[in-house]
């Protein structure tokens, strides 16, 4: 009996697991395509992004444009079972040569067609708790628009 048991117990830890991988699999399909930055919030200040940022996700990469120029690349991975959700993205390319090869811890929320994202500077061992770039944090939040194909 106990072996049956282990073996329910065992499938369903292994189904718990497919889940959650399908889970975050849907979650970064929802985020796939182009988004506008309209708003940064960083060391408690906040005001509208005029340097037209722009963050497309393709797959489970990201780039990170200001005008037609990439100034940011990277890959994501999300988990959409944290609450809240996460998303970590280590970058291949950056301005800042420190950053490169580093990850960014973040969470995200996702509205419709509004994308709250909070991170920590990248190589930040701190993941944000709330989505606020509070004065004496790294932490960044952009809110975001999706841009219709």
């Amino acid at each position: 009996m106990k072996m049956v048991w282990f073996g329910f117990v065992a499938a369903g830890l292994l189904l718990g697991a497919d889940a959650k991988k399908d889970d975050g699999k849907k979650a970064t399909e929802k985020l796939q395509g182009t988004w506008k930055a309209v708003s940064v919030e960083e060391k408690g200040q906040s005001k509208e992004d005029d340097k037209d940022h722009r963050v497309i996700f393709r797959g489970d990469e990201l780039t990170i444009k200001r005008g037609d120029e990439e100034i940011i690349k990277g890959k994501f991975k999300i988990d959409a079972a944290q609450k809240p959700n996460t998303i970590d993205c280590e970058l291949t390319q950056s301005p800042k040569k420190e950053h490169k090869g580093k990850t960014a811890l973040g969470i995200y929320s996702l509205e419709g067609d509004t994308l709250k994202w909070c991170l920590n500077e990248p190589g930040g061992t701190e993941r944000p708790k709330d989505f606020a770039g509070a004065a004496g944090t790294n932490f960044i939040l952009v809110t975001l628009k999706r841009e219709k194909p």
